[in-house]
């Protein structure tokens, strides 16, 4: 995980320089703040910009493909609607939630109040 922010330029806010303002921190045992680092001592000086989350698989891309042709062995073919449907979860997550929300509007709203009451 790796976070890029954005620091506001306070006299609180200690980076490594020959400023004796900017580079030196009171009360720590080294005193002078090292190049490439920013201390910031109040979380409010401090905006979060980007953050990269990243993982790796555990198994290398040998090991699955070997795993994919083991496991197709006996096994009926697929269909590219199925196949569709595993490899894309998230979006049919985010379609479905979406869905429910234009529903929970639709049946919320006065129009269909009244379109009910006029039929039922």
């Amino acid at each position: 995980c790796i976070s890029i922010n954005q620091v506001i330029n306070h006299q609180n806010v200690k980076i490594h320089s020959s400023c004796p303002m900017k580079g030196q921190v009171e009360d720590s045992e080294g005193g002078s703040i090292p190049e490439h680092h920013i201390l910031v001592r109040d979380n409010q000086l401090l905006h979060a910009r980007y953050l990269m989350v990243y993982c790796g698989n555990k198994k290398a891309a040998k090991d699955v493909n070997l795993d994919r042709q083991n496991s197709d062995v006996g096994q009926p073919a697929r269909s590219r609607l199925a196949t569709w449907l595993a490899s894309n979860k998230m979006l049919l997550v985010l379609i479905c939630y979406g869905l429910l929300l234009a529903l929970v509007g639709i049946t919320s709203s006065t129009w269909f109040k009244r379109l009910v009451a006029k039929y039922f």
